[in-house]
């Protein structure tokens, strides 16, 4: 569950329908707990532990399916598409966790089967990958945290459990 500056909740389920209607995917409810109606309902099925809105109340997660790539989505629930069509796509990979930095960049991270690696990348505003992002640690991470003055917190399942990159 994620929450708009509107204090309009989304949710992402699986789940199927709520009081007859469908809202597999992405939803949002209105702060009296009713359905919002006026929300485009995504058929996108995220990751159900990734959902980020950005402060222009767009909306990131995680699409899982054959391929996986971070989803961006407008503040009314319609395709981001120009974000969108310029994601990275993962071929049978995962992506474990994202999230926002105060630059609007995004940090995401994930586990290649084929490569047997984890990888950490960073996305720009217009969801291109940015090669001045350079992690060259291979880190299971779970979890990203981004404080308030750049800093990044990871933690995973590697030695320590967790640290602290800089923002670069």
């Amino acid at each position: 569950i994620a929450t708009q500056s509107t204090g309009k909740s989304i949710i992402s389920t699986t789940f199927g329908t709520f009081n007859t209607v469908d809202v597999s995917g992405i939803a949002r409810f209105n702060a009296d707990g009713t359905l919002d109606n006026t929300f485009t309902i995504g058929a996108y099925y995220p990751n159900d532990r990734q959902l980020v809105v950005q402060p222009d109340d767009k909306i990131l997660g995680i699409y899982s399916g054959t391929y996986t790539y971070p989803i961006r989505l407008n503040p009314d629930g319609t395709d981001d598409a120009a974000f969108n069509s310029n994601v990275p796509q993962y071929y049978s990979a995962s992506i474990n966790t994202l999230a926002l930095q105060p630059d609007g960049k995004i940090i995401l991270s994930g586990y290649d089967p084929y490569g047997s690696t984890n990888f950490m990348e960073r996305l720009n505003t217009d969801g291109t990958i940015d090669n001045s992002f350079n992690v060259t640690t291979d880190l299971e991470t779970t979890i990203i945290k981004v404080q308030p003055d750049g800093y990044v917190l990871i933690g995973g399942a590697f030695p320590g459990g967790m640290t602290r990159l800089d923002p670069s």
